[in-house]
């Protein structure tokens, strides 16, 4: 079977995920990657604050995409402080109703 082709967005998103983990600078960016789809395929992994980081590592980036990763990387850290500090809260809630478990349903 044919197994669909990466586009260059989808592959530089790819390195620079593997960059991120491995901590090391990626590589500028592949012929065809387009900045908008980089970012938008990024939000909708949840994978903005990592992607940003390793665009930001790049030497040369212009002002205006240096501004918008910022923002980006900065929204992203916000809703992550945001989620944690309401995990905090309810679990808080449960330990003083010495609830010790509490079933969920569907996915967290």
């Amino acid at each position: 079977m044919n197994e669909p082709r990466l586009s260059a967005t989808e592959r530089y998103f790819l390195h620079l995920l593997a960059c991120s983990m491995q901590e090391r600078k990626p590589c500028s960016p592949y012929a065809g990657a387009k900045f908008s789809a980089l970012l938008s395929l990024a939000l909708r992994q949840s994978m903005e604050a990592t992607v940003c980081d390793a665009l930001l590592a790049l030497d040369r980036i212009p002002a205006d995409k240096k501004t918008a990763l910022e923002r980006t990387r900065l929204f992203a850290i916000r809703r992550d402080a945001q989620l944690t500090a309401a995990t905090e809260r309810i679990q808080a809630a449960l330990e003083q109703n010495r609830l010790r478990c509490m079933p969920l349903k569907g996915a967290v």
